[in-house]
């Protein structure tokens, strides 16, 4: 089988070539191209050989590649031409058997059958020779990517006991591409789901992120068609919801309703199956101040809401960045503003201008909110008022920070010197405040 590759690459299996080495693709490449999936990028590309990691480095100096010793130890070096490659000598491993993704150990080999065990899936197994055009298939995952299932290479015990992102992979895998996970690999998954546990909150989070955004990477594919929103719900047949985001596994396994008496849970992931891809993991989390308060100092409201989301998505969670993590709890927190449609436009007015940076998204939470809860028949009344409130302001050329304000610090200065010079603050946002009512007076 014919598989396209960039006359980059073969410039570079030319030179192992040239050096008595076979180089290989392997994985995701090779998978989708024998799938006929078409991605949005081709820039994941997994490159091996029987090359050890420091012949790597002398083949290829005093040619266009340059390499970064990125994991020397393990035998994956980078190679950089005009994309990146990631080559791995081929291994077998030793792990502490607990779930760990990192091997405590390998050992380098020659075969390439050895090789392809240590891999997490067959259809991830499955090596294209780049000058030759020959396919390798050592665990049959050419029959598997024909059947649509997915299989470990060896024991589904044993594989999940080496490395529990395996779980988080095979969910990915099956719900993007429309697999079937063979029935022995998912009940392995589910008993041994604890052992996700073991990883770090930032393979977690990476792993989640690549879900919630799949659908995105294949959107010519129709197995590719709601794979975020597939992903999500197998969270839930496999109960790992609470290795991931602990208050979606509460609201999974709560009595809470929606206003239309349906589960909670139910709402929450529909909105998600229906909002822009912009506001996804606000979306996820809209409903999170809806779980009962554990502290008695807690209720209901933006404290509570911003402990929740912190707890999930911070340190002891998945470790987003900050900036993430605040725009998310603004976010949420301003979904209960003007909640009857009624609260004074200058106070809408306000709203926008506070929530400036994330008003868009904020509106569009609000629209797959109320989408869901009308069975998809209407947008948010209440954000369709704040946009027209918005477009007027935007005709008006109300300013919207100091920035905008036409008289600044120094012209009160100079114009007012009694006045106090750490007052001046103060005044310009009054100024403001009195030019969000009256635009005509900046």
């Amino acid at each position: 089988m014919y598989i396209s590759v960039s006359e980059e690459l073969q410039e570079l299996a030319n030179i192992f070539e040239r050096n008595g080495e076979k180089l290989y693709i392997v994985g995701g490449y090779v998978r989708d191209a024998i799938a006929g999936f078409c991605r949005v990028d081709n820039n994941d590309i997994d490159l091996c050989s029987a090359c050890r990691p420091n012949k790597v480095v002398e083949i290829l100096k005093n040619t266009k590649f340059k390499t970064d010793n990125t994991n020397e130890k393990f035998g994956t070096i980078v190679i950089n031409g005009s994309k990146r490659y990631e080559h791995t000598t081929f291994r077998i491993e030793n792990y502490k058997l607990n779930g760990e993704h990192n091997p405590s150990g390998v050992e380098f080999v020659k075969d390439i059958n050895l090789d392809a065990r240590r891999r997490d899936f067959t259809i991830n197994a499955v090596y294209y020779h780049i000058n030759t055009g020959d396919i390798i298939d050592p665990v049959e995952g050419l029959n598997d990517i024909k059947n649509k299932i997915i299989k470990t290479p060896i024991n589904s015990t044993q594989s999940f006991n080496e490395d529990a992102e395996r779980i988080l992979r095979m969910v990915r895998f099956a719900c993007t591409f429309g697999y079937t996970i063979e029935e022995k690999v998912f009940n392995d998954a589910l008993r041994l789901r604890k052992r996700l546990l073991k990883l770090s909150k930032t393979r977690i989070r990476n792993e989640f992120e690549k879900m919630l955004y799949i659908d995105l990477k294949y959107p010519n594919n129709k197995e590719c068609y709601m794979a975020h929103v597939k992903c999500l719900l197998l969270f839930g047949y496999l109960d790992i919801w609470q290795y991931i985001l602990p208050s979606i596994d509460k609201i999974f396994k709560s009595n809470l309703k929606d206003l239309k008496g349906a589960p909670l849970y139910n709402h929450v992931i529909n909105s998600v199956a229906i909002c822009d891809s912009s506001v996804r993991l606000a979306c996820l989390l809209h409903s999170v101040n809806k779980l009962p308060a554990t502290n008695k100092y807690f209720k209901a409201g933006k404290d509570w809401t911003n402990i929740i989301i912190e707890s999930d998505l911070g340190v002891e969670g998945l470790y987003y960045p900050k900036k993430t993590i605040k725009e998310i709890q603004k976010i949420v927190n301003a979904l209960d503003f003007d909640s009857s449609g009624f609260t004074k436009t200058t106070n809408v007015k306000k709203y926008i201008r506070e929530n400036i940076d994330i008003f868009d998204k904020i509106c569009l939470v609000k629209d797959a909110i109320s989408l869901e809860l009308t069975d998809y028949n209407y947008k948010s009344k209440i954000a369709h008022r704040w946009k027209r409130i918005y477009l007027k302001m935007q005709q008006d050329y109300t300013p919207l920070n100091l920035a905008e304000l036409k008289i600044k610090g120094n012209d009160i200065i100079d114009n007012l010197p009694q006045i106090k010079v750490e007052f001046i603050g103060e005044i310009l946002n009054k100024l403001l405040d009195y030019c969000l009512i009256n635009p005509k007076c900046n």
